[in-house]
């Protein structure tokens, strides 16, 4: 029988096993009792860790931080003790803090970019010249419409 661990949360314990006693004497319906022991709970709960933290880490290593971080916090929480995961989850959140430090240069870059290119457009000698056809073309528009009203 395994002894009892602090910190340790005993959920597999909550899961019982079922034991089924069939009397063939007196030909009577099935006894059913309910049997767990702490060495089952522990077991499922060990495998539960083990399997947040592989999780965690297959999730660390394709660079998905922020669902590295939710397995490791499921298995700091099974069992606080382990410095496993909690070393881990420093780990996913560096690497949350570096994306999303890239993703904000990333936009600064995007923002800088598109101001040079509305800028370069609105200073560039082609826009002057459309500009300034558009504006000559109104004008002798408006000179040939003088000329309509005044001759009637």
């Amino acid at each position: 029988m395994s002894k009892y661990v602090k910190d340790m949360n005993y959920l597999g314990l909550e899961q019982s096993r079922v034991e089924i006693e069939h009397s063939v004497k007196n030909n009577t319906a099935a006894k059913v009792i309910p049997k767990t022991s702490i060495h089952d709970g522990e077991y499922k709960l060990i495998q539960k860790f083990c399997t947040a933290n592989k999780l965690g880490d297959m999730a660390l290593e394709n660079k998905n931080y922020t669902l590295a971080k939710t397995f490791y916090l499921m298995a700091a929480d099974m069992i606080s003790s382990e410095s496993y995961p909690k070393d881990q989850l420093r780990k996913a959140e560096e690497g949350l803090k570096i994306e999303k430090a890239s993703r904000k240069k990333q936009k600064t870059k995007q923002s800088k970019v598109k101001s040079a290119i509305t800028n370069q457009k609105s200073s560039s000698p082609a826009a002057k010249n459309t500009s300034n056809k558009s504006s000559i073309e109104s004008g002798k528009s408006m000179h040939k419409t003088r000329k309509v009203l005044g001759s009637k």
